[in-house]
């Protein structure tokens, strides 16, 4: 009975994970818990939305992904949302949870590009103390996440 992790942002890119997860939480009887970081917002009150929608909304994100993958997979997964940064919230969870996995995507930035932005995917492998599968973006992928994101809200 395999337990994954599956880090999520609301973006399309982030759901590339998706489908490995649940085919081995399938394949071992297992279950998947969605998580996603929130951070706190850094603008002014007036700009933003406010801390409460931000994490209904992000709940509810989760929730449609948790029924899309018992629709898809017949898997079951639980939805977690907490306030942090992301690679700490993704360790802490991994940690308390005691996952056997965690699979993630990654932009796959190289170079300049992780050396500035960093990377959330390497810091986990580096640090979580189980297995993890990264899946790679493409850019393709991150055109289609760009552009939902621009026609959302």
């Amino acid at each position: 009975m395999a337990h994954i992790l599956v880090p999520l942002d609301g973006s399309i890119l982030a759901e590339r994970a998706l489908p490995w997860a649940a085919t081995v939480a399938r394949a071992t009887a297992g279950h998947i818990t969605l998580v996603q970081a929130i951070s706190y917002p850094t603008m002014p009150a007036d700009v933003v939305q406010p801390v409460d929608e931000l994490e209904v909304a992000t709940s509810d994100y989760l929730k449609d992904q948790a029924a899309r993958v018992q629709r898809t997979y017949g898997v079951t997964a639980d939805v977690v949302t907490t306030f942090g940064a992301t690679a700490s919230v993704i360790l802490a969870e991994a940690s308390a949870r005691d996952v056997d996995y965690i699979a993630m995507s990654t932009h796959a930035r190289d170079g300049l590009g992780r050396a500035v932005l960093g990377s959330v995917g390497a810091r986990a492998a580096r640090v979580a103390g189980t297995g993890v599968f990264v899946a790679c973006g493409r850019s393709r992928d991150r055109a289609r996440s760009r552009e939902a994101h621009s026609h959302a809200g």
